[in-house]
């Protein structure tokens, strides 16, 4: 809807300049003559928005070429929802196409509440979410409707605008949330495990670019999506969608990384039969591992862009496509808020030592647990030893070497070696576990291999700083830990 009333709302539609202003005819009528939307309101470039053929506006136009770049067998087999659609007659690639047409909010509520549990393969909403006084019911009753291969579509307006979402007020009948890029969060996408991807998706009337948010269970999906690539206006902008090539250089990586973890994990923690939450999930190595001895469950969180593509194709090429699982962009203390009790194991193979907050993270593990939940931490490359510095050339070359030499020879590790390794030793990580009061029921370190090495190079490294040599000589930690009341 585009009334008087939210006009301080929308943000005509988009702010960010189009990176292809350039008119094209309708994709929804073939109209080439466009006008003023309503209100007199033109596009964020100053172009005509309205098409005068079909009364079209960028959202309906964006809405629908988003679908039209989707590969056609991905769409005609699915049974549709459209939400309280603006224009019922606009061309669906569907199968079946159902509509819900309630009026007011707390009548559409009542509409979607009453359909049965995953009936839908696809349902699309434009400008619907906004006008919700209870918009997180919604989104929770629209996923509860998805089927398990269910794709949610939705045109919120503009939230890349604003980085949170709040509360608009104003009279019945008028928006009452202004989005912002936190849709993920505000939804709660990590608790009901559904992934989001963004496509910026070109109008072609106007040329101005907006975002299509797709939400689903099934990571595949992902991949699906990659065809969106053709609907943008320029390299860069959107979500970054990788080629064959970087897919399949990055299963191997995960292949190569999953061969030790039975080595690594397995003797802190089976995830069998188990809700598995994996802290700093990466590329998913760990998730791989999970389905291997066949956990319930497993949740991936890290601080990162989350690349699903690699990932879902290992699990379809090893017969795991079914397995629950889902890796979310995420930071652990936000979790600990939504998820207390969800865990029996949470595992963490190589991101203590680049933790800063020890105990603030160790604390925020510890509501995630289950009665009987287990923590299982492996930590390698501790800062004192061989390979602390995670540069790969020389052993203990962050230690001998001036941080001007690191940065010239290492320049692509500069910014992780300045910022991302927190200097942590097997001393300092058990300090943090005694002060959160955590229960160790495991702890083992391993001595590093390249010691015999280590005496040359002791009079370059004393003299740039003061260390240990029990420090340098661990270069490993494992353990299993809880809290009192999950013994």
């Amino acid at each position: 809807m585009d009334t008087p009333e939210d006009a301080g709302l929308r943000i005509a539609e988009h702010e960010r300049e189009p990176a292809a202003p350039l008119r094209q005819a309708c994709n929804l009528c073939g109209g080439d003559a466009f006008g003023p939307g309503p209100g007199g309101r033109l596009a964020a470039n100053g172009s005509a928005p309205h098409c005068e053929r079909c009364g079209s506006l960028e959202r309906h136009r964006v809405a629908s070429r988003a679908l039209q770049g989707l590969p056609k067998d991905f769409l005609d087999w699915r049974r549709a929802l459209l939400v309280k659609p603006e224009r019922e007659d606009d061309p669906t690639p569907f199968r079946r196409c159902d509509l819900a047409l309630a009026d007011g909010s707390g009548d559409l509520l009542r509409d979607l509440a009453a359909r049965e549990d995953g009936l839908y393969d696809f349902i699309g909403l434009v400008h619907v979410l906004e006008y919700l006084d209870n918009d997180r019911f919604g989104f929770e009753q629209l996923i509860r409707l998805l089927s398990p291969r269910g794709l949610l579509q939705v045109c919120f307006v503009d939230p890349q605008a604003r980085p949170w979402t709040s509360i608009a007020t104003g009279p019945a009948g008028t928006a009452r949330r202004r989005y912002g890029r936190d849709v993920s969060t505000h939804f709660r996408c990590l608790g009901l495990r559904v992934h989001m991807t963004v496509a910026e998706v070109a109008d072609p009337g106007t040329g101005v670019v907006l975002p299509v948010h797709f939400f689903y269970r099934n990571p595949r999906h992902q991949a699906a999506l990659e065809s969106l690539a053709a609907t943008r206006p320029e390299a860069g902008s959107g979500p970054t969608i990788l080629d064959a090539e970087q897919v399949e250089t990055r299963k191997q990586y995960i292949l190569q990384r999953a061969k030790g973890l039975d080595a690594a994990l397995l003797p802190l923690g089976d995830p069998a039969g188990k809700d598995v939450l994996v802290f700093g999930c990466g590329l998913g190595n760990e998730m791989l591992w999970c389905a291997r001895h066949r956990a319930r469950s497993a949740l991936g969180i890290d601080l990162g862009s989350v690349k699903h593509e690699p990932l879902a194709a290992l699990m379809a090429e090893e017969g795991h496509a079914d397995f629950d699982y889902a890796m979310h962009e995420c930071n652990v203390h936000d979790l600990a808020l939504d998820h207390p009790g969800r865990y029996d194991l949470i595992v963490s193979n190589g991101v203590f030592e680049h933790v800063t907050d020890l105990k603030g993270v160790l604390n925020a593990l510890r509501p995630l647990l289950r009665p009987g939940g287990r923590i299982a931490i492996y930590a390698e490359g501790l800062w004192f030893s061989s390979t602390g510095g995670h540069l790969g050339r020389f052993n203990w070359e962050h230690l001998w070497m001036a941080p001007r030499a690191i940065k010239e020879r290492f320049p692509e590790r500069w910014n992780a070696f300045r910022s991302n390794l927190n200097r942590m030793t097997a001393a300092d990580f058990l300090q943090a576990v005694r002060d959160v009061g955590a229960v160790v029921l495991q702890f083992s370190v391993r001595s590093d291999p390249h010691l015999p090495k280590l005496a040359p190079l002791m009079p370059q490294i004393v003299a740039r700083q003061q260390v240990s040599p029990t420090d340098m000589s661990i270069t490993s930690i494992s353990c299993e830990l809880c809290f009192l009341e999950h013994l």
